[in-house]
């Protein structure tokens, strides 16, 4: 067993880009990790090798502390007890700001919870903010156990997953920035008997990439809810360069992208009778 092990991960801007323990897709809690181990970015590699190439001993502090995980989840909800409701998922936390990361997912959830209250209160609503995606999927894992979330319990559930409504992030000259327009690395996964009913929501409205989840592969906390292909089932993710980077600031997002996000999503749900 190695006494510490350094990653260094490729990254245009050369920041380092934190990577989850597990795939939320794999069972079991993430394994114990019995020596230290410290990713670093790409503007940290000449350091390395220069005192590598120095033959001299090299002495590493990490300062940092564990703390155990939580599976915390927030979870609010309307409608009379018992009815089957429109459940709403998104993760709430990540690595470092998580502005485009989680912020639209936060944003849009809480944008369609206030507009169902207002124009369609007959639909019971169930929403979910749930915890360390970046742990194994945690809180998820939590939520599908919960009676609430079962599938007799559920008449759709839409998961708002990781960079759903992000600016474009580009690397020009060495310099890193936003576009004005949305991110093309985003798709949307619907369960077939949905397709058509989603293709007509975003026509016009934001050029997503839409397949249904008889051809596509569900990634992320998408997969867990997919894995065991009962629940109706609507979910949004992307990928952003900014992604699990301080970079991905509160720059990462624009009411400009976010708008064209939310309204598709109303507009599917108002569609639904």
């Amino acid at each position: 067993m190695p006494a510490a092990a350094v990653a260094i991960v490729d990254h245009p801007s050369g920041e380092v880009v934190a990577l989850n323990v597990r795939g939320a897709e794999e069972e079991g809690t993430p394994p114990a990790r019995r020596f230290p181990f410290l990713v670093l970015g790409q503007k940290h590699e000449s350091v390395l090798q220069a005192a590598a190439a120095s033959r001299r001993t090299v002495r590493l502090t990490m300062t940092g502390k564990t703390t155990p995980s939580s599976d915390l989840t927030l979870i609010a909800e309307s409608g009379s007890p018992g009815q089957k409701a429109l459940v709403i998922t998104t993760p709430r936390n990540g690595w470092f700001f998580s502005g485009g990361e989680r912020g639209p997912g936060i944003a849009v959830a809480l944008g369609l919870a206030e507009w169902l209250r207002r124009h369609r209160p007959e639909i019971p609503v169930r929403l979910a903010f749930t915890s360390h995606h970046e742990l194994g999927g945690a809180g998820m894992k939590k939520v599908l156990a919960d009676p609430e979330f079962a599938v007799d319990r559920v008449t759709l559930w839409m998961h708002l997953g990781a960079n759903i409504a992000t600016r474009e992030a580009v690397v020009r000259d060495g310099r890193f920035g936003f576009t004005p327009g949305p991110n093309a690395q985003r798709g949307i996964g619907v369960s077939p008997a949905l397709f058509p009913e989603l293709q007509r929501a975003f026509a016009g409205r934001d050029p997503i990439r839409i397949d249904s989840l008889a051809d596509a592969r569900p990634v992320g906390e998408m997969a867990l809810i997919a894995r065991g292909g009962a629940y109706p089932l609507v979910g949004v993710v992307g990928y952003q360069l900014a992604h699990h980077t301080r970079l991905d600031t509160a720059d990462s997002t624009s009411p400009q992208v976010l708008g064209p996000m939310a309204e598709a999503l109303a507009c599917f749900i108002d569609g639904l009778r």
